[in-house]
């Protein structure tokens, strides 16, 4: 096995801790099988008889591959621990709604029983994990626990059992009746195992890291202040959390303001409000917040129509959808005609906080559905003549119009305009849709025809005839040939050994190339070949391998028969033959690939152009590009940060486009990306790579506009309270 590794020096504690981990693979996939297996026989007692023989059936295949199972788990383990580590892994949401259109039922019952797997382990594990976490966080260098930084938490073992399932290739009905009593039978074996690492670390002289403790600031007496019987900082914090709404009343009442006694702070753990940014937490000096309210108090008296409040929890609402508006219609990733109807909309979005405080506190809210869903659609037009970005931009703008005139008591109105918009847009994007749906399933179909031709090409390759073959046989079984195989076997139902016959082929090819055997039977030589040939060449046409690739390969293999076919002695002191120049590297990946079908169907960007590489720093971003980081339009782009949904601005085809990720494979080998105008891309993993590698991908935004500007209100807040102490 080989050391798992970050690619990184690291601490010789931590990576002994990792490589026991890997080791204890083997032994834990074999009894976690055996309690599976148990697990499904005992199901099979409760349920009715179609099920029942499901269940009996699922756990003989479990029994058949209870070995495939032990020696696949370990390697799987090696590149979970790794890709967490590096936190190099894109690892999207378990389910989204865009992903969950492209899956089949059995893909979705399939990744419901891995998270759920994940639940039922962590629930076993909650104390060992606890304890590994703080010697890991150790191990590392760290002070304090940090319970990302630890790879061997629950989900790399649950995703590695699916990963090693998957590699037994068991049909998928077997497969979802694994995964939950293969997960269940896990989690006591791996608080074993915890406990065992815990123990290999304390060994080696580590230390549990401190677990940090998080307090609440001791409340401060109201200063002296015209406006301290309406408000303090209490109430403030309570208009973030949501404390009214907990304690049964929707809306605070004037006489709850300034009332004496200490509010009630949340409790260990609890999170303080999903849109409260740390910075709320420094404005606990009621000096500030004296300023603050006097502030919001000299805005309101000014007569604005739209602000009309009748107690401070109002006040400071609308002053937060203030500065949020403020700061959504300056954002520059958004075009002039949507930043103006932000401006629209402020009207109703003050009448509405005055109403309905949820607003600031609940992400579900149908009003920051709506924020979020125009803004963020918004993005796929980087400048307005763009095609479709007229046909999104007029029914919004209609919609916005009739919402100015709304009362607002309630989120209603944003909830029926958030279903009028989406149907109108849906309408638009049909099409789109549904081209996605099919280029997504055979991109799926091509990932698991390459993982599967991956482990037929490592098989061939520990063969002594293959390590003994010329250089051309050996890349051309391990690359177009295994592909040949793996397409067979997924499309033979009857389960045979050698669909297609092509491993026989495989076994000719060898016999045939080898001077010293074939030299001395030249009539059955002369027998196989020109079969042999004809099955090359079928075998190559069921994957649309490219014709003029054929051809090249014929013409080396019939300089090795006629070099063959010599005497003996002739092929002994004759000079080897022209291969192809291919890397002798046998143990290195051979590129993904895709059938040209697929590759048309799914729109494939194949490489990126040297022209596209040379050109790429000579072309200026598009307007409004903000790049990865704030005011650095060049920042680095780390594929971690890229979740389905994200906005991105990419150097393809001579020129810069925005461009949408919709979707990853399952094992994160293709993606998909999506414009504004129903266009698609997809390229491989090692295609995506370059782009960044290279600086042809900008992210748009790492986060939903609406998200950057409440954080924003927060920073504006303290930045404002500061200055008026100074």
């Amino acid at each position: 096995m080989q050391p798992v590794s970050s690619g990184s020096a690291q601490p010789p504690q931590y990576s002994a801790c990792l490589q026991a981990a890997a080791e204890f693979g083997a032994s834990v996939a074999q009894r976690v099988a055996g309690k599976a297996g148990e697990a499904l026989l005992r199901a099979a007692a409760t349920v009715d008889p179609d099920e029942r023989r499901a269940l009996i059936d699922a756990s003989r295949l479990l029994a058949q591959y209870r070995e495939c199972l032990r020696n696949a788990y370990p390697g799987c383990l090696h590149r979970e621990f790794a890709a967490l580590d590096r936190q190099e892994a894109l690892r999207s949401k378990p389910l989204s709604f865009e992903a969950l259109e492209l899956m089949g039922e059995e893909q979705v019952e399939e990744t419901v029983e891995v998270v759920r797997g994940q639940q039922a382990v962590l629930s076993a594990v909650e104390a060992e994990l606890a304890t590994l976490n703080a010697l890991v966080s150790a191990a590392k260098g760290r002070a304090t626990v940090s319970a990302a930084a630890n790879p061997l938490r629950p989900e790399a073992w649950v995703q590695a059992l699916r990963s090693a399932s998957l590699q037994c290739e068991v049909p998928a009905w077997a497969l979802v009746r694994w995964l939950p009593r293969l997960s269940e039978a896990l989690g006591p074996e791996l608080a074993s195992v915890y406990r065992q690492l815990a123990d290999v670390l304390r060994r080696q002289g580590v230390s549990d890291a401190a677990y940090a403790l998080r307090t609440a600031p001791p409340a401060r007496a109201p200063s002296p202040s015209a406006l301290a019987p309406l408000l303090n900082l209490r109430d403030l914090r309570r208009l973030l959390v949501g404390e009214g709404e907990r304690s049964g009343h929707s809306q605070w009442a004037p006489t709850d303001f300034g009332s004496p006694g200490a509010a009630a702070e949340p409790a260990a753990g609890e999170t303080i409000g999903l849109t409260l940014p740390w910075a709320l937490e420094a404005l606990q000096d009621t000096r500030q917040l004296d300023e603050v309210m006097h502030r919001l108090h000299e805005r309101r008296s000014t007569g604005d129509a739209a602000s009309e409040v009748t107690t401070p929890a109002q006040a400071l609402g609308q002053e937060v959808v203030r500065l949020m508006v403020d700061t959504m219609a300056g954002d520059r990733r958004l075009l002039p005609q949507v930043r103006q109807v932000l401006r629209e909309l402020e009207p109703a979005l003050l009448r509405l906080a005055s109403n309905d405080p949820r607003f600031f506190r609940d992400p579900h809210h149908p009003t920051r559905q709506f924020l979020t869903e125009m803004t963020e659609r918004s993005l796929a037009w980087p400048a307005a003549d763009l095609p479709g970005f007229a046909a999104f931009l007029e029914p919004l703008q209609q919609v916005v119009a009739a919402l100015a005139t709304m009362s607002m008591e309630t989120a209603e109105p944003f909830e029926y305009a958030l279903h009028s918009l989406e149907a109108a847009w849906s309408q638009q994007e049909e099409r789109s849709r549904r081209e996605r749906a099919n280029a997504a399933r055979a991109l799926i179909k091509a990932e698991r025809r390459n993982l599967l031709a991956r482990r037929i090409a490592e098989r061939l390759r520990q063969r002594p005839d293959v390590r003994g073959a010329p250089a051309v046989i050996r890349h051309f079984l391990a690359g177009p040939w295994a592909q040949v195989m793996a397409a067979a076997q997924m499309a033979d139902p009857s389960g045979s050994d050698d669909p297609g016959g092509y491993g026989a082929v495989a076994d000719d090819l060898l016999w045939t190339t080898q001077r010293q055997v074939a030299a001395e039977s030249r009539p059955s030589l002369a027998r196989i070949v020109p079969g042999m040939v004809a099955a090359l060449r079928g075998g190559l046409a069921s994957i649309e391998y490219p014709e003029e690739k054929s051809r090249e390969f014929l013409r080396e293999l019939a300089a090795l028969h006629r070099l063959a076919m010599q005497a003996a002695d002739e092929a002994a002191a004759a000079p080897p033959a022209a291969h192809p120049a291919a890397p002798m590297d046998d143990e290195r990946e051979h590129e993904f690939w895709l059938e040209p079908t697929e590759a048309l169907e799914s729109s494939l960007m194949e490489a990126v152009p040297a022209a596209d590489r040379e050109a790429v720093s000579q072309h200026a971003p598009l307007a409004g590009d903000h790049g990865a980081e704030p005011g650095d339009a060049r920042a680095p782009v780390a594929i971690e940060h890229l979740q389905a949904g994200a906005w991105a601005d990419l150097f393809i085809d001579g020129a810069w486009s925005r461009w949408r990720l919709a979707w990853a494979s399952p094992q994160l080998l293709l993606f998909m990306f999506a414009d504004g105008a129903g266009k698609y891309r997809s390229m491989t993993r090692s295609v995506l790579e370059t782009l960044i590698a290279i600086g042809a991908l900008r992210l748009v935004s790492g986060q939903t506009i609406l998200a950057g500007a409440l954080d924003a209100v927060a920073e504006a807040a303290l930045l404002n309270s500061m200055e008026s102490v100074r």
